[in-house]
């Protein structure tokens, strides 16, 4: 009777034993396949019951992947409202994507400018050194040029454009800023230095007509934050 007693109750534990282990084996391998899900975008499954670790691992996972997701819309409604067009770039130049600062500050569709290059947008002979521009960034890692950009509207108006290179992905990161107004500024010293360089020549009512023109272009400059 004691070696049935034995070899019942140890075929109780083994059963026990393959029972936990089935149990607690189907436990992980769902907690591993939401990892799987959340790394592809998919939605989780249900959560894991209980009040054990793995249970708590799985709550811990679920926090985490909330609060990457709250970031991650963070960051993009930054981006889709940020005062400049911010845009990526792949290896020839074409625009992988951008934000919708384009079609505010540019007048152009988000779709038509996805697979365009950035060139297309550049005007004149500035287009022809955009190539190059790119690949001077693609050596050194980062780097900023100007040019002139033609606006939906055919308007033209002056930009810099500030750019990174990532290594690992092949790609140009890329921020559009409007320098239109400090150009203009530019433009305007210029036209007054040489006003003055002909001296005595100029009457007197031209040099007080580009005071009024400088003076104008200060007013309509953004305040400085």
């Amino acid at each position: 009777m004691l070696k049935i007693g034995i070899a019942v109750s140890f075929a109780i534990s083994l059963g026990m034993t393959l029972y936990f282990n089935r149990y607690m084996r189907k436990r992980i391998e769902t907690l591993m396949s939401n990892t799987v899900l959340y790394a592809s975008n998919r939605p989780l499954s249900a959560p894991i019951e209980g009040d054990d670790e793995i249970a708590m691992l799985d709550e811990i996972f679920r926090a985490s992947a909330r609060a990457l997701e709250e970031s991650g819309r963070r960051e993009r409604a930054v981006l889709q409202n940020a005062a400049n067009v911010i845009f990526a770039l792949d290896i020839g130049g074409r625009i992988q994507s951008i934000n919708q600062s384009v079609e505010k500050l540019w007048g152009y569709k988000i779709e038509e400018c996805l697979g365009a290059r950035l060139s297309r947008f550049v005007v004149g002979s500035d287009a022809e050194s955009v190539k190059e521009k790119l690949a001077e960034v693609t050596r050194s890692g980062d780097g900023n040029f100007e040019s002139q950009l033609r606006k939906a509207d055919g308007t033209l108006t002056d930009v810099l454009w500030a750019l990174s290179f990532s290594q690992s992905d092949r790609t140009l990161a890329g921020v559009a800023h409007d320098i239109s107004e400090r150009k203009k500024i530019e433009r305007l010293k210029l036209e007054f230095s040489d006003v003055m360089r002909r001296g005595l020549h100029v009457p007197l009512e031209s040099i007080e007509a580009l005071f009024k023109k400088m003076e104008a272009s200060k007013d309509v400059l953004p305040e400085k934050a």
